[in-house]
Parts: C-alpha cells; structure tokens; sequence
C-alpha cells in the first residue's frame, strides 16, 4: 500500500477533478438520551454518526494485492470532512483520534466516529410535567462550501436505542437545509428527534403532594378556635388557637419549599413560564389568605360581646344562612344571660335576713341604692347581640360561620383550580403528541 499513499494529501480534497463536488452521506445512531437539563436548557445523547464519501486517490485493483478489498487506518493519513456539531455545548466534534476509518477497494470511505454530546435545546416547558420537547442535532461543514463538500442527512437510525426512564423519544426525523454566508451557500444537516416527559415521577412527587397540602389548608377550618377538658368535676376552657394558627403556617411553609424545588429546576426565564409553578404560586397565596382568615376569626372568638356587632358581620351571618339554609345558634353566653339577673335577684333578697324587721330608714335606703348600683352594673356587663331572625348573633358565632364559608369558597376555589390546571396540560400536551406522533 506504500504505493497508494505515495503523492496523497490528506489536506487536498479527494477529486482530481477540482470542480467535482465532494458527496458526503451522513447517518446518526442514537443509543440514548442521557438527560435533559431544565435549567441549562441543554440535552446529552450518546451515539454515533457513520459519514461516508469516496476518494478518487484512494482506490485499488484487488487482484494487485492480495485481494485485499479494505484496510483500516489512522484518521490522520486520510482527507476527512469539516464537519462540526453546531449546537454543541462543549466540544464541536467527537475525539476522533480513537476512530479509524475503513477504506474500500472502489475508494469508498466509512468513518464512524462516536461518544456523548451535549446539545442546546430551547426547552418550552409551559405543560410541565406533561411536556413533550422538540431538539435536534445540526451538522454543517464549517470552512467548505456546498460546492466543494455538499453534506446531506441519510438517516436517524434508532437500531441501538435504549429508553430513558423520563422521557419517551416519539418521533425522529433527517432534514437536509443550507444557509448562505458572504455570499457563499453552506450544507447543513438536522436529525430532529420529539421527546415526551414521563410524568408519573413529578404526578407522585408533586403534584399530589401539593394537592393533598391544599386539603390540609381546608383542615384548618375545620379546627374549633377552642376547646373543653374537664378538670375536677368542672369544664374549664382550654385554648387551642396555637394549633390552628400552627397548622396553617406549615402548609404555608410547606407550599414555599415546593415552590423553591420548581425554581431549583426550572430556568430563570419569565418566557414560557410552568403552569405548574404559577399553580403552586395560587395555592401559596390562598394558604397566606387562610393565615389571616384565621388569625381574624381567633380574635372574632375572643372578642368580648359588648361591644356591638358591625353591619358586616350580621350581614355575613345572615349570608351563611342563605348559601348553606341551615340556622346557626348561639351556644355561648346564652346561659349565663338568663341567669346573671337571678342571681343579683339572690343575692338582694339574701340580704334580708328575717326578723330583721326593725331597721332604719337610713339603712332601708342605703340597701335600695346598693341594689340599682349593682343592677345597673350588670346591664353595662351585659353582651350586646343583634338579632337575623330568631338567632341571636354574637362574635362567637360570625367567627364560627365565616370558618364554614371559608372551608366552602376555598374548596370550591381548590378543586376549579385543580381541574382547570390538569385538564388544560393534559389536552395541551395530547394536542402536541397527536400533531406530531409516528
């Protein structure tokens, strides 16, 4: 073969023809995706590209030797085509140092260089996690023109392809294109292929889970402001404001540290923003509502009933009985109402011990003013309700029916949302498989 490569230049275009224009047929075998960087909006695959073409100096009559019909040699020796990855992140083209080429009697060349790239993507990830992504692999020959070196796309061959856990390759497709530059037209080649996210691992491990925190949001509703215990023989009034103000702010807290593990994987972009994180972002808005909501209804509770009712909360009371046609009673204070008078009653009529028939005037009046003093005192004392039919409306139970409204306009909020939300990423991302899809 000495002879073969006795005046060969493997910087001179391989046509002794110098206006013949170099064929180059190119094939890429895709082995895999490897991942598919959200935030750095960059995809890895591994494969490798068969590039072929033929080399007028390179061809033999077998019979002169041996009846060898192919031989394999350094890439250095032979002419190889400038063939870049345009969207590569990293390197441009593969190492080709570990990659020798198989030359052909008839002066056809094989070459199949190989090994991970790392490929730009513009990511739209608006249906996240029902997603599907459209990338591709751009070949172009950097320095000849098509004229000289023309590239074209044969083929995207799946053959060795191994499926990745969280995507599903849909569609491929070879595409043949150029571009002009300084008034010279370039060859450049696209192996397009459509990714679909699987969504079951973001359903499992965020979805449901911020959905069952927006229940627990209802929860708080459902959380008596207070309680009773007994405590030797008699109920005493235990506080558990704490813990329905506790509640609330986890699933506040909550909901914040999903939203930052959306921003931890999402790009920085207000372009093509995730319905997903706007979802999160709601539901974080409406836990914030529900903080002050029970915070309001805490201080409602524990307001003390002389002070008089404001229009607002008669008319909320009166709302509650309307949407959910149920009347609301007041279970606090009513008794102690009825019998507060009785008791000033006992202890007036007590204080008249019998035989004591002999008393001044003096001190029969000094009685009777201590009797109006004290029954005067208790009508100042005495709660101050209004009236929406035949309840009597006192703080404790506005606090009671605004809990109730609010675990109703907030579940019917949660379920539109989330059915709004879903329904809409799930047909979006059906519309975009259907239009595309072998």
């Amino acid at each position: 073969m000495a002879n073969l490569f006795q005046n060969y230049d493997p910087t001179v275009r391989p046509r002794r023809n110098s206006s013949e224009t170099v064929d180059v047929s190119i094939t890429y075998h895709m082995t895999s995706i490897q991942e598919v960087d959200e935030k750095t909006q960059t995809v890895s695959t591994v494969g490798w590209t068969t590039i072929t073409w033929i080399d007028d100096y390179l061809s033999w009559n077998p019979t002169d030797y041996d009846n060898v019909t192919m031989i394999v040699l350094p890439v250095e020796k032979i002419w190889t085509p400038d063939l870049v990855f345009e969207n590569s992140v990293g390197s441009r083209f593969y190492d080709t140092s570990f990659f020798r080429p198989r030359i052909y009697s008839d002066g056809s060349i094989s070459w199949e260089p190989g090994g991970p790239m790392e490929l730009s993507c513009g990511l739209v990830l608006t249906d996240y996690p029902f997603d599907v992504q459209k990338c591709h692999i751009k070949l172009v020959t950097w320095a000849n023109t098509g004229s000289k070196v023309f590239a074209y796309a044969e083929s995207l061959d799946l053959d060795s392809y191994e499926a990745n856990g969280g995507w599903k390759l849909i569609n491929i497709e070879a595409i043949n294109s150029s571009f002009t530059l300084d008034g010279e037209t370039y060859a450049e080649v696209y192996f397009y292929f459509t990714l679909r996210r699987l969504p079951l691992f973001h359903i499992m491990n965020i979805l449901v889970p911020v959905f069952l925190l927006s229940v627990l949001n209802l929860l708080v509703f459902c959380l008596p402001p207070q309680s009773g215990k007994r405590r030797g023989g008699t109920e005493a009034i235990v506080c558990i404001s704490g813990e329905k103000v506790t509640l609330s702010l986890t699933v506040l807290l909550a909901f914040s540290v999903f939203l930052l593990m959306m921003n931890g994987i999402m790009p920085s972009t207000s372009i093509n923003v995730p319905v997903m994180g706007i979802y999160i972002t709601i539901f974080m808005c409406i836990s914030s509502v529900s903080v002050l909501i029970t915070v309001l209804v805490i201080r409602m509770h524990e307001q003390v009933d002389n002070y008089r009712l404001p229009k607002w909360a008669i008319e909320l009371y009166a709302l509650a009985q309307r949407v959910c046609r149920t009347k609301k009673q007041n279970v606090v204070g009513n008794v102690e109402a009825g019998k507060e008078p009785g008791k000033y009653k006992e202890s007036v009529a007590g204080s008249e011990q019998p035989g004591e028939n002999t008393e001044s005037d003096e001190q029969k009046e000094l009685a009777e003013h201590a009797e109006q003093r004290k029954v005067g005192e208790h009508k100042r004392h005495q709660p101050v309700r209004a009236k929406v039919g035949k309840d009597e409306v006192s703080w404790r139970s506005v606090a009671n029916v605004l809990d109730l409204l609010s675990f109703y306009a907030f579940a019917l909020i949660i379920l539109i949302l989330t059915g709004v939300v879903v329904g809409n990423l799930l047909s979006s991302s059906a519309k975009t498989v259907s239009s595309i899809e072998l």
